[in-house]
């Protein structure tokens, strides 16, 4: 199977997540991201300091998607300090077991790393960048219906 460039998996989700989303929807990324349409929503740099493009609120949902554990890292340990409703990281059972290892040698606490839904996404059996932004938007429906008592 043929594994897509994180940045095209990305660039599916800002897509289908900004029609989700009562305000545009922002995402840090690497320079490298590729086939990411030019957004006001979408900024472009380094991910060791998102809190200064960022403001992340309790009314915030979180998306962590990059090509590696470091980077997932260096972003979850930002997110994790601020009051966001969701937090989501895309991503292997190994690389987000890494990255979970790491939060805990770093003395964040279960309870915190418990926080992080990883890997992201409804268990739909999504392949296509497409199939995968559907999976993760409907957890993000999902996660929202809770928090608001919905049951069907």
């Amino acid at each position: 199977r043929m594994r897509r460039p994180s940045g095209v998996r990305a660039g599916m989700f800002c897509r289908f997540g900004s029609e989700l989303a009562s305000r545009p929807v922002t995402a840090v990324a690497c320079p490298n991201v590729v086939r990411m349409r030019p957004s006001p929503s979408v900024i472009f740099g380094s991910f060791s300091d998102i809190s200064g493009k960022v403001a992340l609120t309790a009314n915030d949902y979180a998306v962590v998607m990059t090509p590696g554990h470091q980077a997932d890292y260096e972003i979850l340990s930002q997110v994790l300090k601020s009051s966001s409703t969701y937090i989501g990281c895309i991503g292997s059972r190994t690389k987000v077991a890494k990255t979970r290892e790491r939060l805990k040698g770093d003395g964040y606490t279960e309870e915190d790393i418990a926080r992080v839904h990883a890997p992201i996404g409804l268990p739909i059996l999504a392949e296509t960048p497409e199939e995968i932004a559907i999976s993760i938007a409907a957890e993000m429906i999902e996660h929202r219906a809770r928090l608001a008592g919905l049951r069907h």
